[in-house]
C-alpha cells in the first residue's frame, strides 16, 4: 500500500474508534452511571427529608447546600458517589449507599466498620444477591423468634446462631461409609451472595464437636458401654448486620 493510502485508511480507522469511543461513553457509560446516580441521590434526599422532618424543598435545598459544605459531608459524599459509579447493582445498592450516606452528612462523620462494610456490599453485590441475604436473614429471623424452634436462636450479643445441620458417630455402630466433616461451603448451600458476604464478615461459619458416654442398659436395650460423638455445622450473621437486611428489604419493596 503506497503512503497516501496507508494515511488515508489509518486516518478513517482513527474516525471510526473515535466514534466508537464517544457511542460508548454516552449510549453505556453516561447512561448507566447516570440510573444509577439517580437511584442514589433521589434516596439520598427523600431520607435528609425525613431526618429533617420532612421541610419543604426550599428549606431542604438550603439545608443540602449547608451539609455539602462541611468537610466532613461533601468527603462521604464523595466517596458514596465512587461507589454508586462503580456498583454492580443498578437499583438496591445505590439505594442503600444513599440512606446511609444521608446519615453520615447529617451527622457531619464517616462512615464507622460495620457501615464501611455496608456500603461494600451495596457497591459489589448484584440486586439478586442482596435480595437473595435479605430473604435469607428474615427468615432465620422469624425462626429465631419462635420458643418451639431451637436450631435457630440469638448468641449473647444478640446475633444470629444458626444450626444447619449436625452427625452423630456411635463408638458401637462401625460404618465403613465416609462422612465428610469440612466447613460448609456457604455458596454451595445459600448461594452466591453467602460466599461474597463471607469475605466482608457479614455471614460466617463454625464447625463445633461435643461428646458424651452413656453406659450398658439391658431394658433399653444398649448392651454395652460407648461414647457418642457430635459434630455440628453452624452459620453466624452479627446483629449490626440485620440492617443490611432491613435496609434492603425497605428499597426494594419501593419502586
Amino acid at each position: 500500500m503506497d503512503p497516501i493510502s496507508s494515511f488515508v485508511m489509518g486516518h478513517v480507522a482513527g474516525k471510526v474508534v473515535d466514534y466508537t469511543t464517544r457511542h460508548f461513553q454516552v449510549q453505556i457509560i453516561e447512561r448507566w452511571s447516570k440510573y444509577r446516580a439517580k437511584q442514589f441521590f433521589d434516596e439520598f434526599c427523600t431520607e435528609v427529608e425525613l431526618e429533617l422532618g420532612g421541610t419543604h424543598s426550599e428549606k431542604l435545598n438550603d439545608s443540602l447546600s449547608k451539609l455539602l459544605a462541611d468537610d466532613a459531608g461533601s468527603e462521604a459524599l464523595f466517596d458514596a458517589y465512587r461507589r454508586v459509579t462503580l456498583a454492580k447493582s443498578k437499583i438496591i445498592g445505590p439505594r442503600l449507599i444513599g440512606i446511609i450516606t444521608a446519615e453520615l452528612v447529617l451527622q457531619r462523620r464517616m462512615a464507622n466498620e460495620f457501615e464501611d462494610i455496608l456500603l461494600t456490599a451495596a457497591e459489589n453485590l448484584t440486586d439478586e444477591e442482596m435480595i437473595g441475604y435479605s430473604s435469607f436473614c428474615r427468615e432465620q429471623l422469624t425462626l429465631a423468634d419462635d420458643p418451639k424452634n431451637e436450631d435457630v436462636t440469638f448468641d449473647e450479643k444478640g446475633g444470629l446462631r444458626i444450626k444447619w445441620c449436625d452427625e452423630q458417630f456411635d463408638s458401637n455402630w462401625k460404618s465403613k461409609e465416609p462422612v465428610s466433616i469440612s466447613p460448609i461451603d456457604l455458596g454451595e448451600c445459600l448461594g452466591r451472595w453467602a460466599s461474597r458476604l463471607k469475605e466482608y464478615g457479614v455471614i460466617s461459619a463454625d464447625i463445633r464437636e461435643c461428646s458424651w458416654e452413656y453406659e450398658e442398659d439391658s431394658e433399653r436395650h444398649i448392651d454395652s458401654n460407648g461414647t457418642i460423638r457430635e459434630i455440628s455445622w453452624w452459620i453466624y450473621i452479627p446483629k449490626p448486620f440485620f440492617r443490611l437486611a432491613e435496609i434492603v428489604e425497605r428499597v426494594s419493596q419501593r419502586k
